[in-house]
């Protein structure tokens, strides 16, 4: 069996902090981004990115672009500005709407932008007028698709991709109604969420969560994908290590990798698992290694006769 995980996709999908981050699709509208001041907020990109500041922004917003992330900071308040985002590789353009506002509560969540058909590339900072213009939204020449035919063929009627999977349960869980969409190549299928997942997890993890699946999902390709709801049992923080998975799975995925101590904000994540049989035909029935093994022999007390020890 082949395990594999997501680490690509999951840069993205993942925060390895307590926070969530949030999915929004470009869909030709200027996507609203607010921020605090003084404090960062990173937004990602499925390509490396040309940002164009506005010259109004030059001393209110610091603004760095590294593989496919904005780190915007904003170092005072500033009326709701559109700014221009440039995809390296596609010449597509994404309009953000930026406004700064006083800093209060909790940090604001990390934000993940998808753009149909966008690959990854390389980014760059500059102002604006440095080729974000209208010159720069003509389309990419069209290429053959090399991925046509296979699993990971996103064009037109393909099979739905693993880590298209994982972004659609991470939208469902994390992003608002609004920005969650239909997926005709995953039908949601029959999930029997009592059944005893205490031996889910083994080695150093086992014990350390409440695990309680939620929801489960069929592609259009046979694979199951299954979100699973995962709460720190302990008073102290903990890692989610897929490798840990009791079951046969392909590819494993949690929204955060590191969670809180138990009973504070941040103890709580999801787990979405992607298996090639539904979720509790793909759990490993022998008995767990850490589990005592039933002894054949006849119990020994502590008088050395054979019979119970109580």
């Amino acid at each position: 069996m082949k395990i594999c995980l997501l680490a690509s996709s999951l840069a993205l999908v993942m925060s390895c902090s307590a926070f969530a981050v949030e999915p929004i699709e470009w869909r030709s509208k200027p996507i609203k981004i607010p921020l605090q001041v003084g404090e960062q907020r990173l937004i990602h990109f499925p390509d490396h990115v040309v940002f164009g500041r506005p010259r109004s922004l030059a001393d209110k917003l610091d603004a760095d672009s590294m593989q496919g992330t904005l780190y915007l900071t904003a170092q005072e308040e500033f009326a709701p500005t559109q700014v221009k985002v440039k995809l390296n590789d596609s010449g597509d353009i994404v309009l953000l709407e930026l406004v700064a506002v006083p800093r209060a509560g909790a940090p604001l969540d990390e934000v993940l932008i998808s753009v149909p058909g966008s690959e990854a590339g390389t980014g760059v900072v500059a102002e604006a007028g440095s080729g974000t213009g209208a010159d720069s939204q003509k389309s990419a020449p069209v290429v053959e698709n090399p991925l046509a035919g296979t699993p990971f063929d996103t064009s037109g009627d393909a099979a739905i991709s693993p880590e298209e999977m994982i972004q659609f349960a991470a939208r469902e869980f994390y992003a608002p109604p609004r920005l969650r969409t239909n997926e005709p190549r995953l039908n949601r299928t029959a999930l029997n969420s009592a059944e005893d997942m205490r031996d889910l997890f083994i080695d150093t993890s086992y014990g350390i969560f409440d695990v309680t699946p939620i929801a489960a999902w069929q592609s259009t390709s046979g694979q199951y994908l299954t979100a699973i709801k995962l709460v720190n049992r302990k008073s102290a923080p903990v890692k989610v290590n897929p490798f840990h998975l009791n079951m046969q799975y392909a590819y494993a995925a949690a929204q955060h990798i590191q969670l809180n101590q138990n009973n504070v904000p941040g103890d709580t994540t999801m787990l979405y698992v992607i298996s090639d049989r539904p979720f509790s035909d793909s759990r490993y029935e022998s008995p767990a290694p850490w589990a005592p093994v039933a002894s054949s022999q006849p119990a020994v007390n502590q008088n050395g006769r054979l019979g119970s020890n109580r």
